[in-house]
């Protein structure tokens, strides 16, 4: 193979590299927990340079209750933009924190588990190029070899299977891991870094290894892929104004 074009190809090769040291979540993987250490890649901890107050596009805030069966908390979620994305400038960063505040005497609720999506897909067609957890919660050990406390989940699933490329954020997996547990346990700030421009409001349920709640949360908007007539159509519509924007530099 000749020199130039080998070198041009190991080239592009590394601009399609994720920066170094993230951690890209792609469907059907899971990035994992340093502190457990059994499965690479391994998220970053920390929050992405961008997450800051002055690229903050939106917040939502959601609180979900079970009043039978007491279980509540409320769910944040924000969209931050990167604007030195140079792929996607301005792509969105969502970030999510979980509280569980399920009253004290109404038993011991865990927080093991929370997916964010639904029927619309939200995730599908969208890259997700890193992902992690600040360590910045309080939560209480799994009960298994390996346990933590500061509310960063076990690991962060894509899962393209059970509900169209959900999220999850498994605090408790084989008792490894951590737990949200009433009433004054709260998650990390969790995030995923995405080549998304747009957000939408999805579902997000909140589960106990027995009980499941409902609430709402940030995600990119449904990924829509022009249909081939519309795309003829303004690919046609460009090329007739340029015909006539040359036609009228000659005229002059």
């Amino acid at each position: 193979m000749n020199s130039k074009l080998t070198l041009a190809l190991m080239m592009v090769g590394l601009l399609a590299l994720p920066a170094w040291g993230a951690a890209p979540l792609l469907p059907g993987t899971s990035n994992k927990n340093p502190n457990e250490g059994l499965a690479a890649p391994f998220y970053t901890d920390g929050l992405p340079a961008h997450v800051i107050p002055a690229n903050l596009v939106t917040t939502h805030t959601c609180d979900y209750s079970l009043p039978g069966d007491d279980f509540a908390g409320r769910v944040t979620s924000w969209a931050y933009a990167d604007p030195a994305d140079l792929a996607a400038p301005g792509s969105l960063t969502f970030v999510y924190h979980y509280t569980n505040t399920t009253p004290a005497g109404a038993g011991t609720r865990d927080m093991v588990r929370a997916t964010v999506g639904d029927v619309s897909f939200p995730w599908k067609g969208w890259l997700i190029t890193d992902s992690g957890s600040d360590n910045s919660g309080s939560s209480t050990i799994g009960g298994g070899a390996i346990d933590w406390t500061d509310g960063d989940p076990n690991f962060i699933l894509r899962d393209p299977t059970v509900s169209g490329e959900g999220i999850t954020f498994q605090w408790r997996a084989v008792s490894d891991g951590t737990v949200l547990r009433n009433p004054s346990d709260d998650s990390a700030l969790m995030w995923l870094d995405t080549n998304a421009l747009s957000w939408q409001i999805t579902n997000t349920d909140i589960i106990d290894s027995g009980l499941s709640a409902e609430c709402t949360a940030l995600a990119p908007a449904q990924f829509i892929i022009p249909e081939p007539t519309t795309a003829i159509v303004w690919s046609l519509l460009a090329a007739l104004g340029l015909g006539m924007a040359a036609r009228r530099r000659r005229s002059r």
